[in-house]
């Protein structure tokens, strides 16, 4: 049977994000076709564009970056929202999301601390990042907070009226244990590993054939999702 980096190429966001959620769903998804294979020219053509952002003026906002690149023995092309620029380094990554909760979830880390990692090995990153989620209960929301947020000279948690603002400096300590977790399940060392919680499990497309499932139940593994 061929590994999950086999079948999937190169590891995108959505895989991650998954992921994060629960490898038996990433891996049932993958197995499934559930994904659109990213080729190795589409991987170079988004490299050779992040590129050409990096050489926007300082302090400059990107968006539609997508960072391609290795880590862990996995080649991730992964796509934070928005980037800060900071001379020809990348100063602050941003994920950006509606959510009237305004919940902040860990798989938001998640996906920033991947695509800084790929930053900080091809020294693309500055020496202080940090990674920042914003959470609005509206487009209108959203927006004003990330104005707010990025308006001074540091990005600094913040909450406003509908919106939120958290912020973690970059750890690659953090970043590569994370890395290393995950590529465990892509380089086919380990089988997925499921993570049954009541809350994640009744939100999940496979709650009602998963063996592993704890949707309907008061107590389960895992834990809260979010911060």
């Amino acid at each position: 049977m061929p590994s999950p980096l086999e079948l999937a190429g190169v590891v995108t966001g959505s895989m991650v994000l998954d992921q994060l959620y629960c490898e038996l769903l990433v891996d049932r998804r993958l197995r499934g076709g559930g994904y659109r294979r990213l080729s190795p020219g589409e991987a170079r053509r988004l490299a050779r564009a992040l590129a050409r952002l990096l050489e926007a003026p300082p302090g400059r906002r990107l968006a539609g970056l997508t960072v391609v690149g290795e880590a862990a023995g996995v080649y991730w092309a992964v796509s934070p929202d928005l980037a800060v620029t900071r001379g020809d380094r990348v100063a602050g990554l941003v994920r950006a999301r509606i959510r009237r909760s305004l919940r902040v979830y860990e798989s938001d880390y998640g996906l920033l601390q991947l695509a800084a990692l790929v930053l900080d090995n091809q020294g693309l990153l500055d020496d202080d990042a940090v990674l920042l989620v914003i959470v609005g209960e509206s487009r209108e929301a959203l927006a004003r907070g990330i104005e707010e947020t990025l308006a001074g000279p540091r990005i600094r948690p913040l909450i406003g009226r509908g919106w939120r603002a958290s912020t973690r400096v970059y750890d690659r300590g953090e970043a590569e244990a994370l890395a290393g977790r995950l590529s465990g399940y892509w380089l086919g060392a380990r089988p997925p590993e499921p993570r049954p919680s009541p809350s994640r499990c009744s939100r999940c497309p496979l709650a009602g054939e998963c063996p592993y499932s704890a949707a309907g139940h008061s107590g389960g593994a895992g834990g809260s999702a979010y911060i």
